[in-house]
């Protein structure tokens, strides 16, 4: 209800304006008058009226001093000016005040009438773009910490997003300059990793990602785990300025990562650690220095082949040079999986012309990077359901990468399979809008498991109907929506648990069950165990490896 006060010092105006108010119409509430200046500043102040009806020329103050008063005081109330005076200085006064009309008296029923309504429609714009405001701040606190990671992300693999560089540089976001270091993760070959399913990739690379984050916040509480593209991930360290971490405790972190993804996990990881870099613009470095060891097996770690540092050789130099191959293969995966032709050879052309600028290419750093490139592409079309073995005979596959000499000859090559790639599979009648809509399904599922997720609303977020969805979910995953998003709940469920400080209530709260009884059903059912059970000790390795292949349906 809009609040409306009147002053004047004739009552007759007063109870006429009373009577004229359509207050109904208007959704508006008498909020009292006054007789002068003094008593209107009172009023004001106590009833705090959306609208102010007020003469000029009043007895003790008049109107502009009392409004003059409740401008300094931080009023915003709206005041409509009614006087018997047209001097044009008391005009030029008003307008100061930012007074919203001035109107001289005689003035008609309808004036007055049509003045309110454009003053409660100018308040009503106001009041929606306030809450349209509010619903956006509490949306951007809300996902304020998938962008900061969002943010970390381009920051690792130095890519530009102009919206997360403009947090940056207001502050919104940030980072001290101080030194950092990057741990490239490998999710490793594993006989639950032959032929995975594209639901089962996502879910593995979750898996691994929570179990991270949950041994890091103990270790090392600063620390970011950010998952890339297929079997990658990317560990962001930054090193305490008043607690400098020496590279044997760095070395000492990974080696119970892999440890412990092992153990609850049954998978092995691989993990290449970056450099030392001071800053947030140098992270991109440690980065590619940290991929680079994941390749080179002469760095790795004594008696621990699964973690590994590049060699410290003087005058050595990386692969490929001064180039960014992070950014290159996370952007070309992003491009061909989505069977984006032309922007794909954009990207690769682009990436050849900033290598070739720094000269001194080799030939082995040109079939390295294309056997790179080439098993990029190899993951990508993977995660969509596809085989480049079934497009593309491997035998004739390496021999071409073997005769490779050259950037030039390099661009040439993918620039053809590209093409090939994506008019191929295209022809398969894939719908590029589908794969998308189950991609926002998935991604939105390991974002907000703990909500209420209907498949209906995210049905109307893509524009699809609900049955149809449902089917476009089940064809690529293979699996139906409710039993992805129940997997990917009791995947967290456990890793809860397993912490041992909360209850199980307060865990299946967190995952998104208010009935506990059917939570500790569906717990039994995907792991073969109550979730009490969990909290009972260690659980012997048979019992744990049919858990877990029941969970991931191996």
């Amino acid at each position: 209800m809009w609040r409306i006060a009147i002053i004047d010092d004739d009552r007759q105006v007063l109870a006429g304006m009373r009577n004229i108010i359509p207050w109904g119409e208007l959704n508006a509430v008498y909020a009292g008058e006054a007789e002068d200046g003094k008593q209107g500043l009172e009023l004001v102040r106590q009833a705090n009226p959306d609208i102010v009806i007020t003469d000029i020329y009043m007895p003790v103050m008049n109107g502009l001093e009392m409004l003059e008063a409740l401008r300094q005081s931080g009023c915003t109330s709206r005041f409509v000016i009614l006087s018997g005076y047209s001097d044009f200085e008391y005009a030029r006064q008003a307008l100061r005040l930012e007074v919203t009309d001035y109107l001289t008296k005689p003035v008609s029923i309808a004036t007055i009438r049509n003045v309110l309504r454009k003053v409660i429609r100018s308040l009503e714009e106001e009041a929606a773009e306030r809450q349209e405001q509010h619903e956006l701040m509490e949306q951007v606190s809300q996902f304020r910490p998938y962008l900061e990671k969002e943010c970390l992300k381009s920051l690792v693999t130095g890519s530009y997003d102009p919206r997360l560089e403009r947090m940056r540089e207001s502050g919104e976001i940030r980072l001290p300059e101080r030194e950092f270091v990057v741990l490239a993760v490998e999710i490793a070959g594993s006989p639950r990793l032959i032929e995975p399913g594209r639901s089962d990739t996502h879910l593995f690379r979750f898996a691994v990602a929570n179990i991270m984050e949950e041994l890091l916040q103990a270790r090392w509480p600063e620390a970011a785990v950010l998952e890339l593209y297929y079997r990658y991930l990317a560990v962001l360290l930054p090193i305490p300025e008043h607690r400098p971490a020496t590279d044997e405790q760095v070395n000492e972190l990974c080696r119970m990562l892999t440890d412990e993804i092992r153990h609850y996990l049954q998978l092995s990881i691989r993990i290449g650690i970056g450099e030392r870099q001071r800053g947030p613009r140098q992270i991109v470095l440690s980065t590619e220095q940290a991929f680079q060891a994941l390749t080179d097996a002469s760095g790795s770690l004594a008696g621990d082949g699964n973690i590994r540092r590049l060699p410290v050789i003087p005058g050595a130099r990386m692969a490929g040079g001064r180039i960014r191959r992070v950014p290159f293969y996370q952007e070309v995966a992003e491009s061909i999986r989505l069977l984006q032709e032309e922007r794909t050879i954009r990207r690769i052309r682009a990436f050849v012309g900033e290598w070739t600028k720094d000269g001194g290419v080799f030939p082995e750093d040109v079939r390295r990077i294309a056997a790179e490139l080439w098993t990029i592409f190899a993951y990508a079309v993977h995660e969509e359901g596809y085989s480049l073995e079934d497009l593309f005979a491997d035998d004739a596959v390496q021999q071409e990468l073997s005769r490779l000499q050259s950037p030039a000859d390099l661009s040439q090559w993918f620039e053809e399979k590209t093409r090939s790639i994506c008019r191929r599979l295209q022809r398969n009648g894939d719908n590029l809008r589908h794969r998308q809509a189950v991609d926002y399904m998935i991604e939105y599922i390991h974002a907000h498991y703990a909500e209420d997720i209907r498949l209906s609303d995210l049905a109307d977020q893509v524009h699809l109907s609900r049955n149809y969805l449902s089917t476009l979910f089940r064809n690529a995953t293979g699996e139906t929506f409710q039993d992805y998003l129940t997997r990917v709940r009791m995947e967290k469920a456990k890793r809860f648990i397993l912490e041992g400080k909360h209850l199980i209530y307060e865990v299946a709260e967190k995952v998104g069950y208010r009935n506990v009884p059917y939570f500790s059903t569906l717990f039994k059912k995907h792991t073969g165990m109550n979730p009490t059970d969990l909290l009972k000790g260690p659980i012997d390795a048979a019992a744990d490896g049919r858990r877990k292949s029941e969970q991931f349906g191996t």
